[in-house]
């Protein structure tokens, strides 16, 4: 399992690598772990603006560390859901010292969006905690899976199924 500072010292060896400056959202259990709302992450899930900063994160990981396993993600294009693009500018930017690295943390809400599709026991719990202690309203969720749902390929079924589910757990 990886920590707070476990990712942190990852983040600074990557940082240390790359020779231009690039933005890294965090996703799923990374970004839980990063607000502070479960204590770790068995893998890093992180979301870059463009393909080729994908590639370039990828590079500079392969460099650092081979045994933390790292899912990465680009264009808003997360899991399996297509966020708008407003999604870099929604996120969260963590405050540390990076030469090259911006950290961002992916919004709550569109954490809940990005773990709808899937809805495992594990994004369940997420969602759970997501809404309690960052006061999600079903207002703003729905406001936010409206402009998501179109996005969904082939799948938009269950996703609309499973946002449902995710609705019922908002409450009023």
């Amino acid at each position: 399992m990886i920590d707070r500072t476990d990712l942190m010292q990852y983040l600074q060896k990557i940082d240390n690598e790359l020779k231009e400056k690039i933005t890294l959202i965090a996703v799923g259990g990374t970004a839980m772990t990063l607000l502070g709302l479960k204590d770790s992450t068995k893998d890093v899930d992180f979301c870059t603006e463009s393909k080729k900063e994908q590639g370039v994160i990828k590079a500079a990981s392969e460099k650092v560390d081979n045994q933390t396993r790292i899912d990465l993600f680009s264009e808003g294009y997360i899991f399996s859901v297509q966020l708008p693009d407003d999604y870099v500018t929604r996120a969260k930017t963590v405050k540390e010292s990076f030469k090259n690295l911006k950290l961002k943390i992916l919004h709550p809400i569109d954490i809940i969006v990005s773990k709808t599709d899937r809805l495992n026991e594990r994004d369940i719990e997420d969602i759970e905690a997501l809404i309690k202690k960052k006061r999600i309203t079903k207002t703003k969720l729905q406001q936010r899976y409206g402009q998501v749902i179109g996005s969904i390929p082939g799948k938009e079924e269950n996703f609309k199924y499973h946002t449902k589910y995710v609705l019922k757990m908002v409450g009023k």
